[in-house]
């Protein structure tokens, strides 16, 4: 593939974008730049063959005659080549087909930060079924349609809308960071302003911490269910109350990274229950997503090696402490479980 490159080459944010022409792109980089003051470099793949090069696998025509081919690993790998500087962060995002292509490289690589998928060609088939049964590998994801992309006569287009809507709603309860953005038009409108957009949300999006946390619960002495709550006891929210547990490293599942965090903090074992719930939540430098586990005991003691200090909470002693703010979104879901 021919390679066209704009922007800064030393910035430290990379773009990559599949393109069948490049008429708009000096466009589309003006427009980024007013959605956003991050320095970046945009690097903008031209494909031969659009239906071809960007499918993920083969589907019959649409319209017209030309049915799609298979080529997008072959693609995502030529692209990936370019994203070997572990010092950089990459993103990926296109139009139409393209748009669709880099929604679909998120769910086979972790090297994307996050996804600018602009009018993707939801009404491929089988994706939004894919989509079900698998999880995107990037912290961000941005989805838009024009609002008469729904209303295309090709039976198999119209269905685009809804389609859409089940992908975002999937992505929500996934816990991925994700919006939906409905613009003026049909499909054909304005694709680079579009394009623009959402590589400029992607780009003002906050960097990502994916965390666990362990609601530990027993039965205090007089046999009513309790939880375990711990006071943090250093960084920028020392003293503040939260439920243990820590970062998910790489390779790891997040109940693996649960019993790991918590055999290093309180030397205990865990075996770990149903989530309760996904927490995400904005702080002033991160954003925070968080999977909260029910959990107990197996073996051990709970001995505090980072916590200033611990309490056992019954559903009536949870406002008794000062919440972490992330943590506070779990209160009356844990009051109503106990």
């Amino acid at each position: 593939m021919e390679v066209y490159e704009y922007g800064d080459p030393s910035a430290a944010v990379v773009l990559l974008q599949p393109v069948f022409e490049t008429d708009t792109m000096e466009k589309e980089i003006e427009l980024i730049r007013e959605g956003t003051e991050k320095e970046f470099v945009l690097r903008a793949f031209k494909v031969a063959d659009w239906n071809k090069d960007l499918s993920p696998w083969e589907a019959p025509a649409v319209f017209g005659r030309e049915d799609f081919g298979s080529g997008a690993a072959e693609t995502l790998k030529e692209m990936l080549n370019s994203c070997n500087d572990d010092t950089k962060s990459y993103y990926i995002g296109g139009y139409s087909l393209a748009g669709l292509f880099s929604l679909w490289a998120s769910f086979q690589t972790d090297r994307f930060r996050a996804v600018a998928a602009a009018s993707p060609s939801m009404w491929f088939p089988g994706f939004t079924e894919y989509m079900k049964e698998h999880k995107p590998r990037c912290a961000h994801v941005y989805l838009s349609l024009g609002d008469k992309e729904e209303k295309a006569r090709n039976p198999v287009m119209a269905s685009v809308g809804e389609r859409m809507r089940a992908a975002y709603a999937g992505l929500k309860e996934q816990g991925v960071d994700c919006t939906l953005e409905w613009n003026e038009g049909n499909h054909f409108k304005d694709a680079a302003l579009r394009t623009a957009k959402a590589f400029s949300w992607t780009l003002e999006r906050k960097k990502t911490i994916r965390v666990v946390a362990a609601l530990i619960r027993s039965l205090n002495s007089e046999g009513k269910p309790v939880v375990f709550a711990t006071r943090r006891g250093y960084g920028d929210y020392k003293g503040g109350w939260e439920f243990p547990g820590g970062k998910i490293e790489p390779g790891e599942t997040p109940q693996q990274a649960l019993c790991r965090e918590i055999r290093e903090e309180l030397t205990a074992e865990i075996s770990t229950g149903s989530l309760l719930k996904t927490i995400e939540y904005d702080y002033p430098a991160f954003h925070l997503s968080m999977d909260c586990f029910w959990a107990e005991i197996r073996s051990g003691e709970l001995v505090l090696k980072e916590a200033e200090a611990a309490r056992w909470l019954t559903a009536g002693q949870l406002d008794e402490v000062d919440w972490l703010p992330a943590d506070r979104e779990l209160i009356d879901g844990i009051r109503k479980e106990l």
